[in-house]
């Protein structure tokens, strides 16, 4: 679970967990995948990890953003 807070992204593994700063880049932007390294950590979205709508508006907010991009590699 992740959330961006401030101009920070930040994540916690559960709902007990507390929030941490995390580095947050796009590995990999496609029509169907969405690949982000989180703290060096690749972390793969499929298409049934949220709703169309959700993964829609996360790719729209990644394309807005392109300081989270990966200058090597990158797709979309």
């Amino acid at each position: 679970m992740g959330q961006q807070r401030e101009g920070q992204w930040q994540w916690r593994c559960d709902e007990s967990s507390t929030w941490q700063a995390v580095d947050v880049r796009v590995a990999y932007l496609g029509p169907w995948l969405i690949g982000l390294d989180v703290d060096r950590q690749r972390c793969w979205l499929w298409p049934d990890s949220a709703t169309s709508e959700t993964l829609r508006k996360l790719r729209r907010h990644l394309l807005m953003h392109n300081d989270l991009m990966h200058d090597d590699g990158f797709k979309y």
